[in-house]
């Protein structure tokens, strides 16, 4: 039979046994967790930066290269109507006219001195401008006795290298004793048919005219012209 203070012992020792084996598990654990989180520790990061790597680049690339091609795209849509734009290039055309008498209508008088005398005429022209003008307008007398005068006017015909048709102007000028002078505008959008583009502007060259204003008239307008 063992006695009491043995048996004491003996159970101390086996407790002590237990204590030991239960921290070395405990220890084991440990170690093993600590060895997962370190390598989860080291996984994650990795996975992370092998997955930029992978999609970053590649982006920013395709990114890059779709932007460069819409403005290239741009670029050329930009650049498309100025290579078919097309334009004829200036041509002076010399216009010999005549003029019938003009049909002078009634002063149109505020005070007495201050009058406007209306006025209308048709006209027939040939060479590189063949065609009739009909014309009418408004002229007042100046103090040295010289007329000043502006008027719309029509011409129907053929304008040599640009076409057939109609076209409005108008028309400032002097008669100074007889010889005239003056500036002829056509109107824009005013053409029709083989006119239609024509555009431009003349100077009265050589004009002769009644110094009074009721006898006919002739001359030259040099007019530049494109079409």
């Amino acid at each position: 039979m063992t006695s009491q203070p043995r048996r004491s012992a003996l159970l101390a020792l086996a407790l002590l046994s237990t204590v030991i084996a239960l921290g070395a598990c405990s220890d084991s654990a440990f170690q093993h967790a600590a060895t997962s989180e370190a390598a989860v520790g080291v996984t994650e990061p990795t996975i992370l930066a092998a997955t930029t790597a992978a999609t970053a680049q590649p982006t920013t690339s395709t990114t890059l290269a779709a932007t460069t091609t819409t403005a290239q795209s741009t670029s050329t849509t930009v650049v498309e109507p100025s290579t078919t734009a097309s334009s004829t290039p200036a041509q002076t055309v010399v216009w010999s006219y005549t003029q019938e008498p003009s049909i002078v209508g009634a002063p149109f008088c505020g005070p007495p001195t201050s009058c406007v005398i209306p006025f209308s005429l048709l006209g027939a022209s040939t060479g590189t401008m063949a065609g009739t003008t009909t014309q009418t307008g408004s002229a007042v007398q100046l103090s040295d006795g010289s007329l000043y005068a502006n008027s719309t006017l029509v011409f129907t015909g053929t304008i040599e290298a640009c076409g057939t048709g109609t076209i409005a102007m108008r028309s400032t000028g002097y008669n100074r004793n007889g010889v005239t002078s003056g500036e002829i505008e056509i109107i824009d959008g005013s053409g029709t048919d083989g006119l239609i583009h024509l555009a431009g502007h003349g100077t009265v060259i050589d004009g002769h005219a009644d110094p009074s204003g009721n006898g006919g008239s002739s001359g030259q307008i040099d007019l530049d012209v494109t079409c």
